[in-house]
């Protein structure tokens, strides 16, 4: 299992709008919460996870990381 969180600078409460892609996560789960949970790839390979942040007041941002696994 992978966590991933999000930190807004410019977060506005309850207006906050999370957009989390990759794999192991739902087509695309839209959420106010900056944590997500997501099921580790069990193939080796190297994976992106990406986050799109929007808030209230127009601002909208974007992140993505890569997790490697490795064959065991």
């Amino acid at each position: 299992v992978l966590t991933l969180t999000a930190v807004a600078s410019n977060a506005t409460s309850g207006t906050t709008i999370y957009t989390w892609r990759g794999p192991g996560i739902s087509t695309p789960t839209t959420t106010t919460v900056a944590g997500r949970t997501a099921v580790a790839p069990m193939t080796p390979g190297i994976y992106s996870f990406s986050v799109t942040v929007s808030n209230g007041i127009g601002c909208t941002a974007a992140a993505v990381a890569s997790v490697t696994i490795n064959p065991v």
